[in-house]
């Protein structure tokens, strides 16, 4: 895995979408930790990020929250059709590093279904997933907040 780096530490980019700020909460508590482990967390609501820089990052954590039955953010909706394209180059991610974390509520057939899906393309365009999708769930007794991917992410970046 490769980050890129400034004078404070390993530059990390997150990246969010939301309907109800669910999933921002959660992105800007990792990137509380990840100052913790001396990274420069960067963290965007997706529809504020232009998906050409996406090319030239090294590092991105997406948590994306799922929209009624199944469907992606109204946040998200620009960003992933442009990653539908059916002209992009099956290696234009191939200097990316990524995870995904999913929010949902498991009493849904398409739990997480945005994550599953973002997680597949970005892989289907030569991104690298460090660690294994996230999925956490609003019906948990802990509620979603208890993501245990999340140590696991942390402890990626830094071996």
């Amino acid at each position: 895995m490769h980050t890129a780096t400034s004078d404070t530490g390993r530059i990390l980019t997150i990246l969010y979408a939301t309907e109800t700020g669910n999933a921002k909460d959660v992105a800007e508590r990792l990137a509380h930790h990840c100052r913790r482990m001396h990274f420069t967390p960067r963290v965007f609501s997706i529809d504020a990020y232009s998906p050409d820089e996406l090319i030239s990052e090294t590092v991105v954590v997406f948590v994306i929250a799922t929209a009624g039955s199944g469907k992606e953010p109204r946040t998200m909706s620009s960003f992933w059709n442009i990653l539908l394209r059916s002209d992009l180059p099956s290696d234009l991610f191939e200097d990316l590093d990524y995870a995904v974390f999913g929010l949902g509520d498991s009493t849904y057939d398409k739990f997480c279904w945005p994550a599953k899906l973002l997680s597949r393309r970005l892989a289907n365009l030569g991104a690298r997933e460090v660690c294994s999708r996230g999925e956490g769930d609003e019906q948990h007794h802990l509620g979603f907040e208890t993501l245990p991917e999340s140590n696991y992410l942390l402890m990626k970046f830094t071996a």
